[in-house]
């Protein structure tokens, strides 16, 4: 007991007492409306690619089983879609945000989805950015991976542009999603076909075919 009381004498007399009565406030980081702060941020290529050169290869794999020696080589190649995947994840924030903000401007509590028009609007586009956004992910990673990586990123990005003007439009009007809505199911189909196109390039080899059409 003595030894632990002089041991707290000790810590306690060489680290410095602070002034808990003048503790100064952080300036805030984003200015505006609380709904506009994550539209704000923009992931490029040469921001992923920093974060991965930094990646340690003596360290352990993650929980996802990818060695960091593994995304620190195939950093030039997965660069341009991780960029887009979070682009995606932070709209998809942008959106939910939207909806957070409408709740409150339309006084409607949750569990509830029904509301003034305005609220069911938004709502809507919310939901529906979201239950597209695992095919969206899945066919621009097969398409980057096995097709082409730039020509995937470029279909990326003309997505989220498409799904940005769908949920503005959407906001105002139920007709001002349906060109958004058309681009953006183009856009899906383009992906279909690089993913198929690299899939059957990639697994069937070039004699097979050749042979199946002789034959």
């Amino acid at each position: 007991m003595e030894v632990a009381e002089k041991l707290n004498e000790f810590f306690a007399s060489v680290f410095m007492a602070e002034d808990t009565q003048h503790i100064p406030v952080p300036e805030p980081g984003f200015l505006g409306m609380e709904v506009r702060e994550l539209s704000l941020i923009e992931v490029t290529r040469d921001d992923v690619l920093n974060c991965l050169e930094k990646l340690k290869i003596n360290k352990s794999a993650g929980p996802d089983g990818i060695h960091p020696r593994v995304l620190k080589e195939l950093r030039s190649e997965i660069a341009d879609l991780l960029a887009k995947v979070y682009n995606l994840v932070l709209k998809s924030a942008y959106f939910a945000m939207q909806v957070i903000y409408s709740r409150r401007k339309c006084k409607v509590s949750p569990p509830i989805t029904s509301g003034p028009p305005e609220f069911e609007r938004i709502f809507r586009a919310q939901v529906n950015c979201s239950e597209y956004f695992p095919i969206f992910l899945s066919l621009l990673w097969v398409a980057g991976i096995f097709s082409h990586q730039v020509l995937a990123a470029f279909c990326g990005l003309m997505y989220l542009y498409a799904r940005y003007q769908y949920f503005s439009g959407y906001a105002h009007s139920a007709q001002g999603r349906l060109g958004p809505m058309y681009f953006s199911t183009g856009i899906l189909c383009v992906l279909i076909g690089l993913s198929v196109a690299g899939l059957i390039t990639h697994f069937v080899p070039l004699t097979a075919l050749v042979s199946q059409v002789n034959f």
